[in-house]
Formats: structure tokens, C-alpha cells, sequence
């Protein structure tokens, strides 16, 4: 018994010099976040009716738009709040995208974004894209 106690109290002395260290050196805030993280993948899903596979987020992909003219300015406007950036990650799903540039007439067109079809080219010159 007594040995257990021994072990029982070494065991807390260390836990407590363990926190006090990282504490200290910045550490403890990373195990929190960690913690926090582990609880939100083991904490019990709600029953939604879906199966698993379909609530299942997909990956973002790379959004490419290419432009004639080159210079101009692509905005999307229904989506994601996010600016535009070439490359950008993205989540499957449909995107309202708006192109003008100085001498055209501007479009907007709805891009079905998935892995498949990541790329979209948008000619301001002629009537169609």
C-alpha cells in the first residue's frame, strides 16, 4: 500500500512539474488546442437520417479561370466570401463568378466547381464562354 502511494504521489509531482514546465515554455496552450481538438473527434454525432458517406465534406479543389482579355478582373459573387486568387482551394459546390474588363461586356457565369471541373475559361470578346 505504501508503495502505491508512493508511485500515487510521484505520479501527480511529475504531472504538476510537466505542466509547470510547459507552461512556461508556451507549450500548454498547443496540448489545449490538441485536447480541444481530440474532444471534437470523439464527441458523439448527432443521428441526421444521411449516411455517413454522404455528410462527408469533399476536398477543396483549385479553382482555375482563365480570361481574354488577361487583365480582367474576376470576381465571385455567390459562393464564398473569399477573393479571388488564382489557384485558390475551393469546396465543391456552385459558384456565381462575375468577369469585366475596361472596352468589354462584363459576364457573369455559374460554374458547377468539383474535381472534374476545376478549370473555367471566360472570353469577354465573343457572345458565349
Amino acid at each position: 500500500m505504501k508503495l502505491i502511494k508512493t508511485r500515487y504521489a510521484l505520479a501527480i509531482w511529475l504531472a504538476c512539474a510537466l505542466a509547470y514546465g510547459l507552461t512556461n515554455s508556451g507549450i500548454a496552450s498547443f496540448l489545449q488546442n490538441k485536447a480541444e481538438t481530440l474532444s471534437d473527434v470523439t464527441a458523439p454525432r448527432a443521428a441526421t437520417g444521411k449516411s455517413e458517406k454522404a455528410g462527408t465534406p469533399q476536398a477543396a479543389v483549385a479553382l482555375e479561370i482563365t480570361t481574354v482579355p488577361r487583365n480582367a478582373r474576376v470576381r465571385i459573387i455567390e459562393g464564398t466570401d473569399e477573393t479571388y486568387k488564382k489557384g485558390m482551394l475551393l469546396p465543391p459546390g456552385d459558384y456565381r463568378i462575375q468577369i469585366s474588363a475596361a472596352g468589354f461586356p462584363s459576364k457573369t457565369v455559374t460554374h458547377k466547381h468539383h474535381a472534374g471541373n476545376s478549370c473555367l475559361t471566360v472570353d469577354l470578346s465573343q457572345g458565349g464562354h
